[in-house]
């Protein structure tokens, strides 16, 4: 996924439910990397340019799942469900809004992040 079309709906994410000290969409995209669960190529090749937005931007910087984390996922399907289950308890509370998102999110049958894995 392009930078460019997701830094809006991570910019979103992130002020609802990201840190409490305030961040742009740029760093979890370039920093996840070091986490071995993402990667990132630009035009140009592999590797991410930074943390900042304009060199996200005029790169073409792309992120997807880690081969390693896409494979396993082909492997086990259920990981999917599993990891979500696991950064939400970490991240957020029980509620029942929370229950109604995750029962949308399996029922709509959603695409799988990092290319349909």
């Amino acid at each position: 996924m392009r930078y460019s079309a997701v830094e809006g709906g991570f910019r979103r994410l992130l002020s609802g439910h990201g840190p409490a000290r305030a961040t742009t969409p740029a760093y979890p995209f370039h920093h996840l990397v070091s986490d071995e669960v993402w990667e990132v190529r630009t035009d140009r090749g592999p590797g991410s340019p930074g943390s900042g937005v304009t060199a996200l931007r005029t790169s073409g910087a792309a992120g997807r799942l880690a081969p390693e984390l896409r494979a396993a996922l082909r492997r086990e399907p259920s990981l999917l469900g599993r990891m979500t289950r696991v950064l939400l308890d970490l991240r957020f509370p029980p509620s029942p809004a929370r229950v109604s998102w995750h029962a949308e999110q399996v029922f709509r049958g959603s695409p799988r992040p990092g290319g349909g894995v």
